[in-house]
């Protein structure tokens, strides 16, 4: 299968083996280019990238990504602070583990989120960049009537522009 994994410090186009092993196959149909991915090309990361996928599963449900896999055993994970979990950068798709910059990957299957009809498949790598624009609206406190400025044009920088 084709991936994309960081060699040099540039982003290289591999072959790979299918993935194996536990967890959900999805096979890709997006994958969003994160800053964080082009932070991470200087780390010279031996992961596949990507965290911002959305694909189709063996049996052709749409879905989207949250890309981490968490113990579910520590203390933050138990009081429901998973992304707090004690495994750190190593539960982080495309940086501690294989992302989904690839033609296929296997990802936890608390990590699968249907798409909704009328949702395309090809817009559904949105869904992550999403839930972090809104996470940062609601911990900011904004109201709908208040104005603000979005510092960053990128994926998260625009859904934020919606998200407010």
């Amino acid at each position: 299968m084709r991936a994309v994994r960081c060699t040099g410090g540039s982003p290289r186009v591999s072959e790979e083996p299918a993935p194996s092993g536990d967890g959900v196959r999805v096979r890709v149909a997006s994958a969003g280019i994160c800053g964080s991915d082009l932070h991470l090309l200087s780390f010279d990361m031996p992961t596949i990238l990507g965290h911002e996928i959305a694909g189709v599963l063996d049996d052709g449900t749409l879905v989207a990504v949250e890309p981490i896999a968490p113990c579910y055993q520590c203390a933050p994970c138990r009081n429901g602070e998973y992304n707090l979990c004690t495994v750190g950068p190593d539960m982080i798709m495309g940086i501690g583990q294989n992302g989904g910059m690839a033609d296929e990957c296997l990802v936890p299957a608390s990590s699968i989120i249907p798409v909704p009809s009328g949702l395309s498949v090809t817009d559904a790598c949105l869904v992550e960049p999403l839930a972090v624009a809104v996470h940062g609206v609601r911990r900011a406190g904004v109201l709908p009537h208040e104005r603000v400025a979005v510092v960053g044009g990128g994926s998260i920088g625009q859904t934020a522009v919606v998200a407010v």
